[in-house]
């Protein structure tokens, strides 16, 4: 049986004025799930590819990263 999958843009959001630049967060958090989430909500914005999306991006490039694959390797 196979699973559906959708392709989803993920593009990295603009710092906060004033927020310090550094690529390195200290979170306190239960586990890295819940860190990784926390810092993931304020640094990315997550979003159904576009047609448009898909064009500009593949004809960059850009290839498409399948997560299925991914957590096999895992």
């Amino acid at each position: 049986m196979t699973t559906t999958t959708r392709i989803y843009a993920v593009r990295k959001l603009l710092p906060r004025v004033g927020a310090p630049m550094s690529d390195t967060r200290l979170v306190r958090a239960s586990n890295a799930s819940q860190a990784m989430r926390h810092v993931a909500a304020g640094t990315l914005a997550v979003s159904l590819a576009e047609q448009d999306d898909l064009v500009e991006l593949v004809s960059a490039g850009v290839k498409v990263e399948d997560i299925s694959k991914a957590a096999a390797e895992e």
